[in-house]
């Protein structure tokens, strides 16, 4: 009887290491989410697409983590301060803007008002929400996807919707 228990204690001490390592969510959350404009921008020749090697980003924030109330995964809306959302209303059509947490870039979207007539259908756009105040939906493509596009959709990255939820602005 000594040496079942013994073999048990053994097997237990064994299998105990794994069962530590094994992590139920892997998600990092970051402390800040912010939106940051680009001091050079280049496109792809021929596209709506912005060239990440010929892209300089800011330093500082345009749109601050505070600035930004919430966001709704299924809609893809973040809803921002007054203050943000005229700020955003200022910008010029094609204005290219960086989503990043703690200053590491998630993905690259580009700014086009309801009144712009253009295409952009190689890029994450933002569109003004006209039902929702201070709201701006990221949409794939403009005026929406154009058949046999493709569009990286990083709108719900882990990292953004881990960040997000921890600070209760995840809808």
């Amino acid at each position: 009887m000594n040496k079942l228990k013994h073999k048990y204690l053994i097997l237990w001490l064994c299998a105990c290491p794994f069962f530590w390592a094994c992590k139920k969510d892997n998600l990092q959350a970051g402390e800040k989410l912010e939106i940051y404009l680009l001091s050079t921008t280049q496109f792809v020749s021929g596209a709506c697409q912005v060239d990440p090697s010929k892209s300089l980003v800011q330093d500082s924030a345009f749109i601050k983590n505070e600035d930004i109330l919430s966001y709704s995964s299924s809609s893809y809306q973040f809803i921002f301060t007054k203050s943000a959302y005229d700020k955003i209303k200022t910008l010029n059509p094609r204005t290219v803007l960086v989503v990043a947490v703690d200053k590491q870039l998630i993905y690259y979207s580009v700014y086009f008002p309801i009144y712009f007539n253009s295409i952009c259908d190689k890029s994450i756009v933002w569109d003004f929400n006209l039902d929702a105040s201070n709201g701006i939906t990221m949409k794939l493509g403009y005026p929406g996807m154009i058949q046999g596009s493709t569009i990286t959709d990083n709108r719900n990255d882990p990292t953004i919707l881990a960040t997000l939820k921890r600070q209760g602005k995840l809808l």
